[in-house]
């Protein structure tokens, strides 16, 4: 069981692709599916702001181990989930970590921050992939994580178009 679950787990690599794409025709905005509402009020709640200008929607499949991926772009942020990935997850804390991270590309124009050692303890949402020792220490104890990622979020100015105080 513990060797299926670490394999579901690290089925939602973080695989962001991040991209920030410059010849984008504006996104006819798709809004956020219901399933994920809750991990966005508590992203919102977490960082004091609403989130704007993103969606975050099912798609059939995404390549690979990659459970998620968003991109960024003058019009908006877009993440994508792959539905029978995410479907197969019942890990809620893992679930609100994943769509976290890609909240924190998305909306808080965040990147990836090294992978730490086996040995070491995971200190940020951000790394690249999301493993089970992650989302357990995200679990016990959220507040380390919570402030790493909004302290390290991109230049204020940036994110203006982004959300609401």
């Amino acid at each position: 069981m513990t060797r299926i679950f670490l394999s579901l787990i690290l089925m939602f690599s973080a695989g962001c692709l991040n991209v920030n794409i410059e010849d984008e025709p504006q996104i006819n905005h798709l809004g956020i599916d219901d399933a994920f509402h809750e991990y966005v009020l508590s992203f919102e709640e977490a960082w004091g702001h609403q989130v704007t200008n993103t969606d975050i929607v099912f798609v059939d499949s995404i390549p690979g181990m990659v459970l998620a991926d968003a991109s960024t772009s003058p019009s908006g942020g877009l993440i994508r989930v792959d539905k029978s990935k995410w479907l197969v997850n019942h890990w809620d804390t893992a679930k609100k970590v994943i769509i976290w991270h890609e909240l924190g590309h998305a909306v808080l124009l965040r990147d990836h921050v090294p992978q730490p050692d086996d040995s070491e303890a995971p200190v940020s949402i951000m790394q690249p992939i999301i493993t089970v020792r992650l989302v357990s220490d995200f679990g016990k104890d959220p507040g380390p994580f919570i402030d790493e990622l909004f302290e390290r979020q991109a230049d204020s100015a940036a994110l203006t178009w982004r959300c609401f105080d």
